[in-house]
């Protein structure tokens, strides 16, 4: 396993020194700040409830469960076993941007982790044309983890797989426990869209 240690390195180095420039050293650490993004999400969050009404708000409390499951699963499960230590911690050369190293376990990301998880639980309740914003979005967070020097490339890859795996289990749960009780139609828009265009070619034929 050296090679996947080796490769991870290079590729940290390649992202966080070989690739450095001082426009991204400005715009980059805006992804790994929640706070910057707090107005946006509490906007998109009203969007929500205000289109969609009782489903909305379940939609939005999913979204509220599915941080806390994959933020419970990865700072307080996976980073504790793994116990990985930050490569700003390892390697005197990483560029500290921001200067400061978190002396929390590396693996895995927990930005990775909370961004992949909403961004794949959401994913199944709005259009397919959504996701390519939603989708950069998400590998900005995890690029901006590496570029500041805080996570290894693998640690956010790993949080990308259990955020997916988290944000798909809620969805699941709801799916089966929570609008069938509710008496709310489930209305996944990927579903729809393949309807309509099953129309579409029928009508064309």
């Amino acid at each position: 396993m050296n090679w996947v240690a080796d490769l991870d390195t290079a590729l940290l180095r390649l992202l966080n020194l070989q690739w450095a420039h001082p426009f991204l050293d400005q715009v980059i650490p805006v992804f790994s700040h929640f706070s910057a993004w707090r107005i946006p999400l509490i906007v998109l969050l009203l969007f929500i409830v205000l289109k969609e009404r009782l489903r909305g708000l379940m939609i939005v409390a999913g979204l509220g469960l599915t941080i806390l499951l994959s933020e419970g699963m990865c700072s307080s499960l996976a980073k504790e076993l793994i116990d990985r230590v930050r490569p700003c911690h390892v390697h005197d050369w990483v560029r500290l941007i921001e200067g400061y190293c978190p002396r929390s376990p590396s693996l895995p990301s927990s930005h990775a982790t909370n961004i992949t998880a909403a961004v794949t639980f959401l994913s199944f309740f709005f259009p397919r044309w959504l996701l390519w914003v939603m989708i950069p979005l998400a590998l900005l967070v995890g690029y901006s983890r590496v570029y500041l020097g805080v996570h290894y490339p693998l640690d956010v890859a790993a949080g990308a797989l259990l955020g997916a795996g988290c944000g798909w289990a809620i969805f699941v749960a709801f799916k089966k426990l929570v609008f069938p009780r509710l008496g709310t139609p489930l209305r996944l828009h990927h579903a729809h869209e393949k309807k309509k265009s099953s129309r579409l070619r029928r009508r064309s034929r």
